[in-house]
């Protein structure tokens, strides 16, 4: 070694207080790595390599380069090549060694395979020390929860974010429970609403412009969205439908608390910068270091003005020492710098006088301190002051103004912190000038390494801590100099932590041990190192202890193992379905119990597929998601999945990439959604077709319409049918058989109809079709082999006894995009032309047919009906009624139990007496009957014969309860025939009676059944001319 590089070192060993060889030996043995050198410059005076003059054993521990094998090397002999090398050694070592800077950074070494920490300075001109650091396990265990917590949070968005899709018109057809909870309603009350029936306005009115927005752009976009007090991000993308419309998905999370922790940790990390600074920096004076903590200040609270007063507290007198540049331009007052007396302090005195931080936030409201401000004074808006104390004496007065929100306890606290700090600063600064040389050399490096270092003599006296010593125990250096180590040691591990220096001897003057201990009500963890100094026979002169709280480090080690066992137990006991796959090949890497249990498959036999063999998509379509999801443009899937037995399931998939044993795999959770693909079909298929005859439904007509309404298929022809007489059906036959024959009609017309035409029911009795590319004169053959397909038997023969009938009407479009509505319109027109005599016809047939079908079910009816009308007609010829009047009474006998069709045969035919419920039935069809005949042209007159011919001369008849003459006339007189013929024939209840008998109970209910005269006539002249109607 030169002499020079003597000089230096033992210039480094004067800073370190190590002028004796015990501290020298601290240096040499404590266990981070320190590394003394020297700049080397070529013939321009340029850094070009350095030469080793010293290092530690740990130096040689953390790089792998033996002392014995560097010191007095160059560089470039020791590392051949290291000029190729980034970072540039030579150039950044130089710049500190010259420019006296202080470094500390951390560095991979490729070629140890290590990560180091590298705390650099200058002892003197054209020397550097490096303090060397491997940090390697440290990184590797940061890196591994990295990759647990990834896991866990990709775990734990599955379940918790809030999960919508919407159709076409952004309405919710599903919802997670999730968003079911947040919402406070049922999966029910949210399918098939919109966000303005869900949401409140303004929410409802976000939600709607950004899924407007991925609509328009039809890309998965990520919003960040604002609502009250709440903030969310908003992941949204485009989701296609098998009915080829497009609607939008979305995973919606929290983020509130969120993005509050991030604005906290940059005001943090903001104020712990600005502290740093303010304890690291070089400040050429006091003044520069004020003035800097008010700028910053400026930084850390968004305030417009700040500044800084110095206060003599003997003098009551305020100097203004430091103020921010962005004053300059509004102060308008002389001699800014000028003393003044608290008196005179206006707003600023008042916190020296309270000792204590003051905020106003509103000058516009009235205050006492907000008056009495010189002229030219800059204009507040708001204002906050701290008194600065230097022990118990007040030195000093900080204030802001202007900031653009209010001024809050966090300001002032952060203010405090800063300002109280720089001052703190400033005495450490004239502290330092005045510490003697011997005190500065020897915590030169000690009181920089970022560890508790202690001296102490054989009988634990401590001589020496350095700063981080103090700071850990929370005492100041002059307090803890002269005690007993033992003194700070925790009571339960004393007695041991005692006797461990004592073991030390020269042969072994190093041990290590760590120990837990509680403090402040926590439990704290420590590691320390003991050195012992001993003198040529072997006696020890002094200890040193070096210690570390490694209690942050333990908690990162347990937290990682809980971590592990708890994504152990969610991956391998949760009834989720999950996979773990290989993004390239697709192979199943990983599976947990349930995904054995939902495929089929045991756990070796998935881990021996391919997502491929499961995944029962293209390939290449599956290759294409492995790759959204690897660079996450994309992780909610919907994939149809095949089980071992070869059924296939509908899955939702979610997948992210992770990180897993060193290399990136894609994390699967896989749900069964069979069941709910399965209902979406049906609603689908439901929301397009009419439930009762399966053909399309208007809103599938309307909107089929408008995607045929192209110039290729021009002309568009619309057909409009509707069914003859259903009302009258179904008042006959009762609603089944008119729906009965609502399908008939579906299927007689879609039987005549080619595979591009559109056929739906549109309207209660009401069909349209649609036929795209048709004129006319096609429309109309098409209209007529419908028609004959109602009118025919499927041999070809005319059906006497159809029930079925259509009037149909259509219109043909006369120029390219003529709308649905106009055609409809026309063809309804032409539609109620025919309509008008096709019911007249069909509805006189149709009353053959209900009495046809009436008399086959009560044979016995169709006499008793005949019977009744003839004999109704002789009354009526005799009571001197002309013959039209005489014919329609017959046809009212004839017609008055036709509201029968509509009592159940069990009823009509009922071989014993009636109940009281059977009863109530049977007397319905007086109405019935009147129902079914009002509404036809030929027998509307007839009507009320049939409503009222259970009515009785005293009122207790029904259904209305006339009495007397308010019962119509022809009704009075088929009553009379009726009940003679129901007494002189067998029904099915009773036997017939005979003819005096039958005659004696007309009499008897003369006046309170029947009309007496009509009675008189009845037994006088009809019954007395006719002998032989019994036996007929």
């Amino acid at each position: 070694m030169s002499q020079p590089d003597q000089t230096v070192k033992l210039h480094i060993m004067e800073e370190i207080g190590a002028m004796d060889k015990e501290r020298q030996q601290v240096l040499y043995l404590m266990p981070i790595g320190y590394v003394l050198c020297k700049i080397i410059m070529d013939e321009e005076g340029i850094p070009c390599d350095f030469e080793f003059i010293e290092a530690n054993k740990a130096f040689e521990e953390a790089t792998c380069m033996k002392v014995s094998h560097i010191v007095g090397k160059r560089l470039s002999d020791v590392l051949p090549g290291i000029k190729k090398y980034k970072p540039d050694w030579i150039t950044l070592f130089a710049d500190i060694a010259f420019n006296g800077k202080n470094k500390i950074f951390e560095q991979y070494s490729k070629e140890l395979k290590k990560w180091l920490k590298i705390n650099s300075y200058s002892p003197e001109i054209g020397y550097f020390v490096a303090l060397v650091n491997d940090i390697t396990n440290e990184k590797e265990r940061s890196m591994s929860l990295a990759d647990i917590n990834n896991l866990l949070t990709v775990f734990l968005d599955s379940s918790s974010d809030l999960i919508y899709l919407k159709d076409e018109k952004l309405r919710h057809i599903y919802a997670n429970k999730a968003l079911i909870d947040f919402l406070g309603n049922t999966q029910d009350d949210i399918i098939g609403k919109d966000d303005f029936a869900l949401y409140p306005q303004g929410m409802a009115e976000t939600c709607r412009a950004t899924d407007a927005a991925v609509m328009e752009s039809a890309a998965r976009t990520v919003f960040e969205e604002t609502v009250s007090d709440k903030t969310f991000e908003s992941v949204k993308f485009p989701v296609a439908f098998p009915n080829g419309t497009s609607g939008i998905g979305a995973f919606i999370k929290d983020i509130t608390d969120r993005k509050r922790q991030e604005e906290n940790l940059k005001r943090q990390i903001s104020r712990q910068t600005i502290l740093t600074d303010v304890f690291i920096q070089n400040f050429s004076s006091r003044q520069e270091l004020l003035d800097y903590t008010v700028h910053r200040s400026l930084e850390l609270t968004g305030s417009e003005y700040g500044y800084i007063s110095l206060y003599d507290e003997d003098n009551h007198e305020f100097t203004m020492s430091s103020w921010t540049i962005e004053i300059m331009p509004d102060y308008k007052i002389n001699n800014l710098q000028a003393k003044s007396f608290i008196d005179n302090a206006s707003i600023w005195g008042e916190v020296v006088k309270q000792r204590k931080p003051i905020i106003i936030n509103d000058f516009s409201k009235p205050n006492p301190l907000n008056s009495d401000f010189p002229e030219g004074h800059v204009k507040l808006r708001n204002f906050m002051s701290v008194p600065i104390f230097f022990g118990e004496k007040l030195v000093a007065v900080a204030g802001l103004a202007n900031k653009a929100s209010h001024y809050t306890d966090i300001d002032i606290n952060e203010m405090k912190i800063l300002v109280q700090s720089s001052w703190l600063a400033v005495e450490k600064r004239n502290a330092q000038i005045l510490t003697v040389e011997e005190r500065e050399r020897y915590q030169s490096i000690l009181n920089e390494l970022p560890a508790m270092i202690s001296e102490f003599l054989p009988d634990s006296t401590l001589t020496f801590v350095n700063k981080e010593y103090c700071s850990y125990f929370g005492l100041p250096f002059n307090e803890i100099l002269g005690k007993k180590f033992l003194d700070y040691v925790p009571e339960a591990v004393k007695e041991a932590r005692g006797q461990l220096h004592l073991k030390l001897s020269p042969n072994n003057r190093t041990n290590d041990f760590e120990f837990a201990f509680e403090r402040d009500g926590q439990t704290r963890w420590q590691r320390w190192r003991n050195i012992g100094i001993f003198d040529k026979q072997g006696q020890p002169l002094r200890y040193y202890s070096i210690g570390f709280d490694i209690t942050e480090q333990k908690a990162f080690s347990d937290e990682r193992e809980r971590l592990l066992a708890q994504m152990d137990a969610m991956f391998s006991e949760h009834e989720a379905v999950m996979l773990l796959i290989d993004p390239d090949s697709g192979k199943i890497i990983d599976s947990n119990p349930s995904a054995s249990l939902f495929y089929g498959y045991s756990r070796n036999e998935l881990l021996g597929l391919n997502i491929h063999d499961i995944n029962q998509l293209p390939k290449n379509e599956i290759d294409s998601n492995s790759k959204k999801i690897l660079y996450k443009e994309q992780q909610f899937f919907t994939f149809p999945h095949k089980l071992k037995n070869g059924q296939i399931r509908i899955v939702d998939v979610y997948s992210s990439p992770i990180s897993y044993n060193g290399r990136t795999v894609l994390f699967s959770i896989v749900f069964d959604v069979t069941k709910r693909e399965a209902a979406f079909r049906e609603i689908v298929h439901i929301s397009y077709h009419d439930y009762l005859t399966g053909v399309y439904n208007r809103r599938f007509f309307e909107e089929e319409f408008d995607r045929l309404n192209t110039s290729g298929n021009f002309p568009i022809t619309v057909i409009m049918g509707d069914i003859n007489g259903l009302k009258l059906i179904n008042d006959s036959f009762g609603k089944h058989e008119g729906d009965n024959l609502i399908k008939d009609a579906a299927g007689k017309i879609a039987e005549r109809l080619h595979s591009d035409s559109v056929l739906a029911r549109i309207g209660g009795d009401e069909f349209g079709v649609i036929l795209p590319k048709t004129d006319a004169s096609k429309a109309d053959e098409i209209v007529k082999e419908i028609k004959l397909n109602i009118e025919c038997n499927s041999d070809g023969t005319v059906a006497e006894n159809k029930l079925l009938s259509i009037s149909f009407g259509f219109a043909v479009q006369k120029n390219r995009g003529d709308t649905l509505g106009a055609l409809m319109k026309e063809a309804e027109g032409y539609l109620y032309n025919k309509k008008y005599y096709d019911s007249r016809s069909l509805k006189s047939k149709t009353i053959d047919i209900i009495m046809n079908t009436l008399f086959e079910k009560s044979p016995r009816d169709k006499m008793h009906s005949e019977r009744v009308g003839n004999i109704s007609a002789m009354l009526a010829e005799k009571l001197g009624i002309d013959k039209e009047h005489v014919n329609k009474i017959r046809v009212g006998g004839w017609l008055h139990d036709i509201g029968k069709i509509g009592i159940p045969e069990n009823v009509l035919n009922k071989e014993s007496g009636l109940d009281e419920r059977e009863w109530a039935i049977m007397r319905t069809h007086p109405e019935k009957g009147w129902r079914i005949l009002v509404n036809t042209f030929e027998f509307s007159g007839i009507s009320d014969i049939v409503l009222y011919h259970h009515e009785k001369w005293n009122g207790s008849g029904y259904p209305k309860g006339l009495k007397g003459e308010e019962i119509p006339l022809e009704t009075r007189i088929i009553s009379v025939a009726d009940a003679y013929d129901a007494m002189a024939y067998n029904r099915s209840y009773r036997e017939k009676i005979k003819p005096t008998e039958a005659i004696k109970e007309l009499r008897r209910c003369s006046g309170t059944h029947f009309d007496p005269k009509i009675i008189e006539v009845f037994v006088e002249y009809v019954l007395a001319n006719e002998k032989d109607m019994f036996s007929k």
